[in-house]
């Protein structure tokens, strides 16, 4: 992957999943790790959001998790398969890796 449009082709394929951690800054400015979800699939695909199926504790059926596609400024690709979007403030961040 080199480009945004690269990775929404990625969340765009059939049966795309996907592993996120999301972290947030600390007073230190450190990045700290918040919540990670090892494996989700893409539910849906639309023009300016995409959502992925989240479980939640005691709850049998899966939960969609709405995120809005990243701006260029906010996309920055680590490696094939993995890339990381941070937030407009720089608060936070999701790393998203490709499975």
């Amino acid at each position: 992957m080199k480009t945004i449009e690269d990775f929404k082709k990625r969340m765009k394929a059939p049966g795309a999943t996907v592993s996120t951690k999301k972290y947030w800054k600390n007073l230190k400015g450190e990045w700290v790790l918040q919540q990670e979800h090892p494996s989700r699939e893409v539910s849906s695909i639309q023009t300016n959001n995409f959502a992925l199926k989240t479980l939640i504790p005691n709850n049998p059926k899966p939960k969609d998790s709405w995120l809005t596609w990243p701006k260029k400024s906010e996309f920055k690709v680590l490696d094939l398969h993995t890339v990381e979007i941070t937030s407009e403030g720089g608060q936070f961040k999701i790393v998203f890796q490709f499975l």
